[in-house]
């Protein structure tokens, strides 16, 4: 209602209002004592808002005189602007509730004085403002605004980030924002985009909150009751100075900061599911607000991502080759490729207590190390993503990936121990792997493949996830840590280091690899009997790689050669040994013969081409995948027709090179800097997505029992595995482990 206190007729201002389109916001600034700050707001507003839209600034019984006489100035230049002074305080409710009558039926856009506004501002919020049409308000992101104050939520800063001016830090959150609109529990009131039909469905701010705190999450609550929303505009940041919208005089701001809590009190006593629909929103992983907070943040400090290298021991098998060439790959293209990132990734290795101090890694000076313990006792080590480069195997494994990323990726590499009972010690061992197995790809973000093969395998499995959950990543085989030399094993002085030495006869077969079954040693015996049957082959069959002692083919494979006379003196084991000799094994090979029956991708074949020697695998699983179209395999599991392509390879030097060339052009598409690309790409697309399930320990509390029902003698018989397999590291690691899964940790 108009009084004869204010400063000029009101018959004026709707004079002016009637000039602009009644389909055009109006912005309104209430005006408080802070000189610096309005000159600032103001020149903000006139320099990024659209000539047609009408800025009302209010000034509240200034006594500072100056502001008066620069916005009266102001007002005479800019005919778009216009500077009316209320003669009464009525605080910031009650200059708001003046506007807000004198502007209709326009919607309103109230700005703090304290605030300073990007370019291309208003277009923003309006567009989250009509994002929904029950929408009744939006709010900006900004470094001073409670919940949505960016880089960290909840923890107002009246500053900018460190060496960013206003225009980067917008740009930043612009260019990277998933426009995700998220349901806010309260406008905030700093600067608000407030629709013509919330205040016609609700009324204006309530005078009780004068002379403002609370005066917004009241009308919030009021248009929530009245079924309409509050939404976050995520692709816009404002600087907000903070705390100075209601003056500078020091009584004041006492009076103010006692009224706080008195009507916090009022808004909890009004709608009691205010504060725990607050809390929810900042403290739960699914909510969208909470997804577009951390992608602002990611745009101004980056994102941290872990990869879990803890499989990682002082014996470089496929798993730990392919854990730490990633992370190396990963750390080189983020490395050269890190300026130009619209949100940053910043890598952390964790690695296993066990693994000696510098083992295998040459590190960047941008990948930090930690190691599993670190983790049990320091609750900052919480990250925005973690990678599980191969599978997940233990129930704390699942809570490692809980507890430590508040996204998790889990790399699929096969299926192979999943379908083979064979491989664990006995049927409740194998059951619990599969459970704790399928809880992992049920609930990850998201999930790698190594193949369309083994892609193809989980889903007939019924291990099936969201497809655009899933990537097809191959492996590189262009190794650069792979002549890293490992420690190896005490060996005798007697044993040599050439294949003479070991009794090896040439032209000999090398077959690479462990002694699992599905490796098939069996039928490389056999194909080896053909070979002397048919071509009286001279040479001698090495299998090379560590012997496993459950889930071997070894009563198989024993029995072959002691019935086989051809076999006699003819086959060579060699336990595993260091990068040195393993190359030195294959350049010196007639052939590489990799029969394997289960293999998730298959690295062999590409580590004897590109030592220039001829590989030979079987066209099943992801071989022909893998190795395409050019190379020759072999057909079926007759080992005489096996033979003859075996032959061909061994003595014909023109089928040799010709195999080696379309292994080698293959190599081309896998190497690790692709790999890496397309990874650190998918760990963009996983944190830009919601959080696939609340929690994932939730899904595998059923496991919590068999694991305490686990007998003494198996916990003996993994101690006694990790001993053989690890030595003293590994045993302590494993009781260490115990302990913590004892006190609850992982």
């Amino acid at each position: 209602m108009d009084t004869p206190e204010m400063h000029a007729s009101t018959a004026e201002l709707t004079r002016w209002l009637d000039t602009f389109a009644h389909d055009t916001p109006t912005v309104i600034v209430p005006i408080f004592d802070t000189y610096d700050d309005v000159i600032a707001c103001i020149q903000s507003l006139r320099c990024h808002t659209p000539a047609n839209v009408p800025i009302l600034a209010i000034g509240d019984a200034l006594a500072d005189e100056r502001i008066s006489q620069a916005l009266r100035a102001i007002d005479d230049q800019d005919q778009r602007f216009v500077y009316f002074k209320l003669f009464a305080n009525s605080g910031l409710v009650g200059s708001a509730n003046f506007a807000f009558e004198r502007v209709k039926p326009r919607d309103v856009v109230l700005v703090h004085s304290d605030v300073i506004v990007p370019a291309r501002w208003l277009e923003r919020l309006r567009a989250a403002a009509y994002s929904q049409s029950i929408v009744a308000t939006a709010t900006p992101f900004t470094n001073h605004g409670s919940i949505l104050s960016v880089p960290d939520i909840d923890q107002p800063s009246s500053e900018l980030p460190v060496g960013m001016t206003l225009d980067q830090v917008d740009n930043r959150v612009r260019q990277t924002s998933l426009r995700l609109r998220p349901v806010l529990p309260s406008c905030i009131g700093y600067c608000v985009y407030i629709k013509r039909l919330a205040l016609d469905a609700v009324g204006l701010f309530d005078e009780a909150f004068a002379p403002g705190y609370g005066a917004d999450e009241d009308f919030s609550q009021r248009c929530v009751r009245s079924g309409l929303l509050n939404a976050a505009c995520d692709d816009l940041f404002v600087y907000h100075k903070g705390s100075r919208s209601f003056g500078s005089d020091p009584a004041q701001k006492t009076k103010g900061r006692s009224n706080q809590s008195a009507q916090a009190t009022m808004i909890d006593q009004r709608y009691p599911w205010y504060t725990p629909w607050r809390l929810n929103s900042t403290t739960n992983d699914g909510q969208p607000l909470l997804r577009a907070l951390a992608r602002a943040r990611a745009a101004l400090v980056g994102y941290r991502v872990a990869i879990d290298a803890t499989s990682v021991t002082t014996n470089a098998a496929g798993t730990q080759v392919v854990a730490l060439e990633l992370t190396h790959a990963i750390t080189r293209w983020l490395d050269a490729h890190r300026a130009e990132a619209p949100c940053p990734i910043y890598i952390t290795v964790l690695l296993n207590d066990a693994l000696p101090e510098g083992q295998f890694l040459e590190l960047s000076a941008s990948l930090n190390v930690v190691r599993l313990s670190q983790t049990h006792n320091d609750p900052s080590l919480r990250f925005d993503l973690i990678h599980r480069p191969f599978q997940v195997t233990t129930q704390r494994d699942l809570k490692m990936l809980e507890t430590l990323g508040r996204r998790c990726i889990v790399s699929q590499l096969d299926c192979i121990a999943y379908t083979n009972p064979s491989y664990m010690h006995d049927a409740k061992g194998w059951l619990e792997y599969r459970r704790v197995n399928e809880v992992a790809l049920a609930t990850a973000d998201g999930v790698i493949f190594i193949s369309e093969e083994g892609r193809r395998e989980a889903e007939q499995l019924g291990l099936q996830i969201p497809t655009e959950r899933t990537r097809i990543i191959y492996v590189g085989v262009d190794h650069r840590l792979h002549s890293v030399p490992v420690k190896p094993p005490t060996v005798p002085e007697t044993e040599g280091t050439g294949a003479q030495a070991h009794g090896i006869r040439p032209p000999y077969i090398l077959v690479l690899g462990t002694n699992f079954a599905h490796k098939n040693r069996v039928f490389a015996l056999r194909l080896a009997q053909a070979l002397v049957r048919k071509y009286r082959w001279e040479g001698s069959l090495v299998f090379a790689g560590p012997a496993m002692t459950i889930g071997n083919a070894e009563a198989d494979e024993i029995s072959i050669e002691t019935n086989a006379t051809e076999l006699h003196d003819r086959v060579v084991r060699l336990r595993a040994r260091d990068e040195t000799f393993k190359t030195d094994l294959i350049k010196e090979a007639a052939l590489v013969l990799y029969p394997s029956l289960r293999e998730g991708f298959g690295m062999v074949p590409f580590e004897a081409a590109r030592l220039g020697t001829p590989a030979l695998t079987l066209r099943i699983a992801s071989m022909p995948e893998v190795l395409g179209d050019r190379v020759g395999y072999i057909e079926s599991l007759d080992a005489t027709e096996a033979a003859d392509v075996a032959w061909i390879l061994m003595t014909d030097a023109n089928q040799s090179r010709a195999q080696v060339e379309a292994i080698q052009a293959q190599a081309d598409r896998f190497t690790w800097d692709q790999v890496a690309e397309d990874t650190v790409h998918f760990y963009d697309h996983i944190l830009s997505q919601a959080k696939r399930v609340p929690s994932v320990l939730r899904r595998a509390a059923d496991l919590n029992e068999s694991l305490q029902e686990r007998s003494w003698l198996e916990r003996a018989r993994v101690a006694v595995r990790a001993l053989v397999t690890q030595g003293w590291p590994g045993l302590r690691g494993t009781i260490d482990e115990y302990v913590n899964w004892r006190k609850g940790q992982f």
